[in-house]
């Protein structure tokens, strides 16, 4: 907090009648303000729930991330954002296909920027169209979703999440200063998806039904 000395100022006369005043007084403390640096917390929601999902699914949401600036003092841009690809029991990224990333109803990767393939297990990073603002002192979820082949074989596993290499990586600058952004977070791989070969349909008899 800033103060300052009444007994020390000059030049302090009437506004009407220009003449001098004598401050009296002691010590003036004003309030303390707190200062804050660019800063975005990046984690992997708990949300799409592990799941068993048909083979030649489309816009299978596979991941959802929280970028997260409540506590940043700026607004900050995003301009690249790199997940993990995690392939189990014979998956393989071929099989994710035309994978984009969604702020709400809005693909934020199009055309070039989608990822059909998905290259292989490991990083895959995406690259925005346009540079993601977010606001200092909110936070924003954004999805992945991909399709998944249609001779995708039962039981291969797909997983999208992020590790700590990842997160760190993101593309991320503040807008007012233009200082690069180191993102924090912890390593979070995301909820299994299991492949299944189709669906199942089963069928009763309505205790209404008149046959």
């Amino acid at each position: 907090a800033a103060s300052t000395t009444v007994a020390g100022w000059t030049g302090v006369t009437g506004a009407l009648t220009g003449n001098t005043i004598v401050p009296t007084g002691g010590i003036v403390t004003m309030n303390a303000g707190t200062l804050r640096a660019a800063a975005l917390a990046v984690s992997v929601s708990t949300q799409p729930p592990a799941q068993v999902v048909v083979a030649g699914a489309q816009g299978l949401v596979m991941a959802q991330l929280v970028l997260d600036g409540t506590n940043s003092g700026e607004d900050i841009g995003v301009t690249t954002i790199p997940m993990t690809t995690t392939l189990g029991t014979a998956g393989t990224g071929t099989n994710l296909t035309n994978c984009i990333l969604w702020d709400g109803a809005t693909a934020l990767t199009t055309g070039a920027n989608v990822l059909s393939p998905v290259a292989a297990a490991g990083t895959n990073t995406f690259t925005l169209d346009n540079r993601l603002t977010l606001a200092l002192g909110t936070a924003k979820t954004l999805s992945v979703s991909c399709n998944l082949a249609g001779n995708t074989t039962a039981g291969q596993l797909y997983q999208v999440g992020m590790t700590v290499a990842n997160i760190a990586a993101i593309g991320a600058t503040a807008m007012t200063s233009g200082v690069a952004v180191v993102p924090t977070g912890a390593v979070a791989l995301g909820n299994i998806m299991t492949a299944s070969a189709g669906g199942t349909l089963a069928e009763t008899l309505d205790t209404f039904s008149p046959i």
